[in-house]
């Protein structure tokens, strides 16, 4: 990620929530607006709360999952708030779908059929369910 500078305080405003990206569920209230060159800003501090996520523990398969969970939120909330980027992959909605499917360790069609009968399944199998659960609730129905 590119480190950019931080916003000033103060310098966000709202205006009505237009269209939300087309690959994620659509975020309730208003969307953020940004004034000429405000846009970077706070971009910039979107970048830098995404390094500062980087910085925390990833030693555990739930570490990780966390990990990536809060950074496809970051994503989608700022893709929801200020718009998508084209430019830069990290606020391109079609990118934040094919990072979340990436990190996926079932297909969609097999976490569901083992959603039907959960209480049944080992610890270490409804941990998977669970942590692919959180890793797409950003994204239209998720599991």
């Amino acid at each position: 990620m590119v480190r950019r500078p931080l916003p000033p305080p103060g310098t966000l405003q709202r205006r009505p929530h237009s269209s939300p990206a087309s690959t994620a569920a659509p975020a309730r209230g208003d969307r953020l607006t940004a004034g000429p060159g405000e846009l970077a800003t706070h971009l910039g501090l979107a970048t830098t709360c995404g390094e500062f996520n980087q910085l925390l523990p990833s030693d555990t398969q739930w570490d990780r999952a966390r990990l990536a969970q809060q950074n496809f939120m970051l994503r989608m909330w700022v893709i929801d708030q200020l718009g998508p980027d084209d430019k830069d992959p990290d606020w391109n909605p079609e990118r934040l779908a094919t990072d979340t499917a990436a990190v996926l360790t079932l297909a969609p069609c097999d976490a569901r059929a083992l959603t039907a009968h959960w209480r049944s399944l080992g610890i270490d199998q409804i941990g998977e369910l669970r942590r692919y659960k959180n890793l797409t609730v950003h994204l239209d129905g998720g599991l």
